[in-house]
C-alpha cells in the first residue's frame, strides 16, 4: 500500500525548492491548495497553508478532506527557546502546546484546551519516531555540520516572537518547550480531530530574542532553510 503522507509548510519560500524538486518547478504555489507529487513508493501532498494558526487550521483541514493522508506533517522554520540550541537544529516534536490558548478559569491551565487533562497534544508516536530517523540520517550525510536532533515539546502562538522577555515568559509557562512558532498547535488540534497521525519538524533560524531580525531569517532561509526542508520531505522517497 503506498503511504499518503500531506506536508503543511506556513510559507511559499518555504515550499519553493520542494516544488522545484517535486515538480521541476513547473507549479505556481497558491496558498490553501494541495499539490500532489506520486511515486511507487509514496504519495505526497504539499499545501501552503499561510502564517498563523487559523490558516494553518483551514489548509490542514482542506489537505485531509481532498488527499485523505495516512499522516500529516507540518515543517518550517521556528525560534529557539532553549540557549543549548543553534541555528540549523532540527526539533522533533513528542507534543506541541498552543501558549497563548488561556481558557481560565474554565480550564485549569494556560493552552489547555476543553475536554482534555493537558495543555499539550501528544504527536503520533511512530511517526515521530521515522521523522527522527530521517532527520539522524541527513545529518549524518552532513558530514561536517554541527547540526542536531532533538525531541521536545514545540509551543504555537499568533506572533513572532522577538524579545527576551516574551521568550522567557513561555519558557517559564512550558519548560518542557524547545521552540516556538506560529502553525504546529492547529495542526495537530485538527489531525486529531480528525483521526489523522501528525508529526512536527521544525528547523532553528532564530533565537526568538531581541537579537531577532527578518533580514537574517530571510537569508537563512534563502541559503540553507528551504534546501534543509526539500532534503527531509524529499528523503520520503529517495529524490
Amino acid at each position: 500500500m503506498v503511504k499518503r503522507i500531506g506536508v503543511v509548510v506556513a510559507m511559499a519560500s518555504e515550499a519553493q525548492v520542494i516544488i522545484a524538486e517535486l515538480f521541476g518547478g513547473s507549479e505556481e504555489i497558491t496558498e490553501q491548495v494541495p499539490y500532489r507529487f506520486t511515486s511507487r513508493e509514496v504519495e505526497i501532498g504539499i499545501v501552503v497553508s499561510g502564517i498563523g494558526k487559523v490558516n494553518a487550521a483551514a489548509a490542514t483541514a482542506r489537505l485531509i478532506l481532498e488527499f485523505a493522508p495516512t499522516e500529516v506533517v507540518v515543517v518550517g522554520l521556528a525560534g529557539s527557546l532553549s540557549d543549548d540550541l543553534s541555528v540549523g537544529d532540527i526539533v522533533i516534536a513528542e507534543k506541541v502546546v498552543q501558549y497563548d490558548f488561556d481558557l481560565r478559569p474554565l480550564e485549569p491551565k494556560v493552552g489547555q484546551l476543553p475536554g482534555r487533562d493537558s495543555p499539550y497534544l501528544r504527536c503520533d508516536e511512530e511517526a515521530t519516531t521515522i521523522w527522527r530517523k530521517i532527520a539522524d540520517e541527513l545529518c549524518r550525510e552532513d558530514n561536517s555540520s554541527s547540526r542536531r536532533v532533538l525531541l521536545g515539546a514545540v509551543a504555537t502562538g499568533d506572533r513572532i516572537v522577538s524579545s527576551r522577555v516574551e521568550r522567557e515568559a513561555i519558557s517559564t509557562s512550558f519548560p518542557e518547550a524547545l521552540c516556538v512558532e506560529m502553525e504546529s498547535g492547529a495542526v495537530a488540534q485538527v489531525c486529531q480531530g480528525s483521526k489523522v497521525p501528525c508529526a512536527v519538524v521544525r528547523i532553528i533560524s532564530d533565537f526568538a530574542d531581541d537579537t531577532f531580525t527578518v533580514k537574517e531569517v530571510t537569508r537563512y532561509l534563502s541559503h540553507e532553510g528551504s534546501r534543509l526542508i526539500e532534503r527531509l520531505i524529499s528523503s520520503l522517497n529517495g529524490v
